[in-house]
């Protein structure tokens, strides 16, 4: 069994690639595992909150790291093991490949590719314009008053996937949401090279089918009955009132040109899409205003960090 990791940022068209190539008889896949995530973050010492003390956990695990004989790379082997072994059980029909699926491994992509060097890595690009109004839509069911919980992948995220795939791109596959939309045969083709699998491409049709078993994902992606184009039109949808179209140009204007480049974006081209969309009144600049102050207020005080703890201690689990 040999892993598959496609990078992304939410709202990319991740669960849409994950369900065509797991249509496929050679890979297999499951949710959005998550699992490399605590083994990374276990020894970070920034960036976890937990009841037992993430910091002073981060402090122990170090120190016991330092002591192994071959260090982090000793640390890196033995979770390669059990991951792997992990990865291998959920391969119930001896699939060759495993495909992970989680988007906020863009955080950790040097360690991943540390872990398994032999895998392969799959970084899936999409206008950052529609990953932002996608996010809007879904999570936020059109407020704004949701944006926190997502501002690390919108922030952090195109940056840290640029890097990734500058570091990773003589040994990965990069491939547009755009153009797997627009020619999905002509995408798989190439995806198929690289994996080294025979093509298939009755997944085009069979993918509908395929159950991710998983809470996390794309929740409308279940109802997928063919590759979803509407979706490249949503954001003329979402960014409407004056204000909205201020706050994504801005959004834009403030990410860096060559992270932009690397995603295979421009940003001028991004700025005019923006300026072209047509206002309407299907949101109000009003309540807008009211979700921002109200976002400002959860910043201010930090009162995101402690809801997501308390529900932590409470419910032992979190979900974004």
């Amino acid at each position: 069994m040999r892993p598959i990791f496609v990078f992304s940022l939410p709202r990319s068209g991740s669960t849409m690639l994950q369900r065509l190539l797991m249509a496929h008889k050679d890979i297999r896949s499951v949710a959005e595992p998550w699992i490399l995530l605590p083994l990374v973050y276990a020894f970070r010492e920034q960036g976890v909150a937990s009841e037992y003390s993430a910091y002073l956990s981060s402090l122990a695990i170090n120190d016991f790291i330092d002591n192994l004989p071959n260090g982090k790379a000793d640390y890196f082997s033995a979770a390669k093991h059990f991951v792997q072994d992990l990865y291998t059980r959920q391969c119930t029909g001896n699939e060759i490949y495993f495909l992970d699926k989680t988007p906020r491994y863009f955080f950790i992509i040097p360690e991943i590719a540390q872990i398994f060097p032999e895998a392969r890595f799959i970084f899936l690009f999409r206008n950052p314009i529609h990953v932002f109004a996608s996010i809007l839509s879904t999570w936020g069911h059109g407020r704004l008053n949701k944006l926190n919980n997502h501002r690390i992948d919108l922030l952090q995220g195109p940056s840290l996937l640029a890097q990734g795939w500058e570091d990773l791109k003589n040994k990965s596959l990069a491939v547009s949401y755009e153009n797997l939309v627009a020619d999905p045969r002509k995408e798989l083709a190439s995806i198929f090279a690289y994996l080294e699998i025979p093509p298939d491409y009755e997944v085009l049709k069979t993918f509908t089918h395929q159950k991710t078993h998983g809470r996390l994902g794309d929740p409308s992606a279940q109802n997928y009955t063919s590759i979803q184009t509407a979706s490249i039109k949503k954001a003329e949808q979402i960014f409407t009132t004056p204000y909205r179209k201020y706050m994504v140009k801005k959004y834009i204007r403030d990410t860096d040109d060559r992270t932009l480049s690397i995603l295979g974006y421009e940003k001028k081209s991004l700025l005019e899409e923006i300026s072209a969309y047509r206002g309407s009144k299907k949101y109000s600049t009003c309540k807008d205003l009211m979700d921002l102050g109200t976002l400002y207020i959860i910043r201010k005080f930090y009162l995101n960090l402690i809801c997501r703890i308390n529900n932590t201690v409470r419910n032992n689990v979190y979900i974004s």
